[in-house]
């Protein structure tokens, strides 16, 4: 049941990434199927053993004029050996069905996730920041006009003689 590895993303392949998703996704889906089969099968014969130990208890008692009370009939039943190997197996198979569940639920996050990533790679998020040549000059004169003026304001300011003037 290990699906872990399965989850990773990898971001700089989101097309095999989404290519094996669907296959992945369908193989822990028939797991979680397959163990929920198994619970109701393991929940089914609990059920049985109970009903024969519940006819059982009631028939030995009924032939040996006993009175015997609900709650006594279900601790009886509890402390069977055969009724805690199965009820033992039936928490194990609940327990099975839930974890595999949690892993249907995280494929679930995974395509979330890959959505989420192509939609990054579609907005050009891991490119390399790309600017004109026309538009770099266009920074740099107006960062140096700028910073002359603030230059010149911060001299006059300390009353100092302006160079340019």
């Amino acid at each position: 049941m290990s699906y872990k590895e399965d989850l990773k993303i990898d971001k700089f392949r989101l097309d095999d990434m989404w290519e094996n998703h669907p296959s992945l996704f369908a193989d822990i889906y028939e797991k979680e199927i397959d163990a929920q089969f198994e619970r109701d099968k393991a929940k089914e014969k609990l059920d049985l053993i109970r009903a024969e130990l519940d006819q059982s208890i009631r028939s030995s008692c009924a032939g040996a004029n006993e009175k015997i009370t609900e709650s006594s009939i279900a601790n009886r039943i509890i402390l069977d050996k055969n009724y805690q190997e199965a009820n033992g197996k039936f928490l194990d198979s609940v327990r099975i069905a839930k974890q595999i569940a949690v892993g249907r639920e995280a494929f679930e996050h995974r395509k979330k996730a890959l959505e989420k990533l192509t939609d990054l790679f579609l907005s050009n998020y891991w490119s390399t920041p790309y600017i004109k040549e026309e538009a770099k000059r266009e920074v740099d004169s107006t960062n140096s006009d700028m910073a002359r003026k603030a230059l010149q304001e911060s001299m006059k300011n300390k009353g100092l003689k302006n160079v340019d003037a």
